[in-house]
């Protein structure tokens, strides 16, 4: 864990010890400064800050900021060893290390959608007769949710957990379907199966995971890829979801002002 890593790691410079002791009295500051400003107040420089964020596993000071609200945040890390959380003038340290996470997770999203990908998508949801959106266990509720908007406004959607079979061999071929498939790994057997089913209709099908080299994305026209962190079990889930969540928020209000 970070906190217990800055405590005990001892190939540090005397610059990056500083800066350890700095966060360690008050990890907080981590969640409401950049690492130019921390830098600052450690009175440093940003190749310290990087570089000591490197020794701790880290990616950079992103990574170190979205790892450390995690672990305070899920597992209530107290800010250090002679305060609570009441204590601290920010108020719950989870307000921070929420916000934190949350905005790395769209941010890392919003890196990984290709503009082009979204136009042509765009356009073959305006142009359907029927958004068809796949997803099992928690993804379920996402396809209903984001089925529900589109309906709201004037577009025919559906949600499933599960291949409808009947409903399928009912749409003609001068029907125009676009399918979303729903899978964190991409991996899911039934919702492989589904884009298979799915492929033989000849309407356009587009996965969303967490890999756009996933077993479910080789079966698709098109995949969207959701940001993924594996490395805290607790919340990865939530984390996909709301990456999820954007990108149907992405094309559902651009359907908005193309349709």
């Amino acid at each position: 864990m970070l906190l217990n890593k800055m405590k005990y790691l001892h190939n540090l410079t005397t610059q990056e010890q500083h800066i350890v002791d700095f966060i360690l009295q008050n990890p907080s500051i981590v969640f409401t400064n950049s690492a130019q400003q921390l830098d600052q107040l450690t009175y440093t420089s940003p190749p310290t800050v990087v570089r000591l964020c490197k020794k701790l596993g880290t990616k950079g000071y992103p990574d170190f900021q979205l790892k450390l609200a995690l672990e305070i945040g899920i597992q209530g890390t107290p800010l250090n060893d002679n305060s609570s959380v009441e204590e601290d003038n920010s108020g719950l340290p989870e307000m921070d290390s929420i916000l934190t996470f949350y905005d790395q997770a769209l941010t890392e999203t919003r890196k990984m959608l290709n503009k082009n990908d979204l136009l042509k998508i765009l356009d073959w949801i305006v142009q359907s007769d029927s958004i068809d959106i796949y997803g099992m266990d928690t993804n379920y509720y996402t396809a209903q949710q984001a089925s529900a908007r589109w309906n709201e406004i004037g577009y025919k959607s559906h949600a499933f957990n599960s291949v409808n079979l009947h409903y399928l061999n009912q749409i003609n071929d001068d029907k125009k379907v676009v399918s979303f498939i729903i899978s964190h790994t991409g991996r899911n057997k039934a919702m492989i199966d589904a884009a298979r089913i799915l492929q033989k209709q000849n309407q356009h099908c587009v996965s969303i995971s967490g890999s756009s080299v996933s077993p479910l994305a080789k079966h698709c026209d098109a995949n969207l890829t959701a940001y993924v962190l594996n490395e805290q079990p607790e919340v990865h889930k939530n984390i996909y979801t709301l990456s999820t969540k954007y990108i149907f928020d992405v094309l559902y209000l651009s359907s908005v002002t193309h349709k």
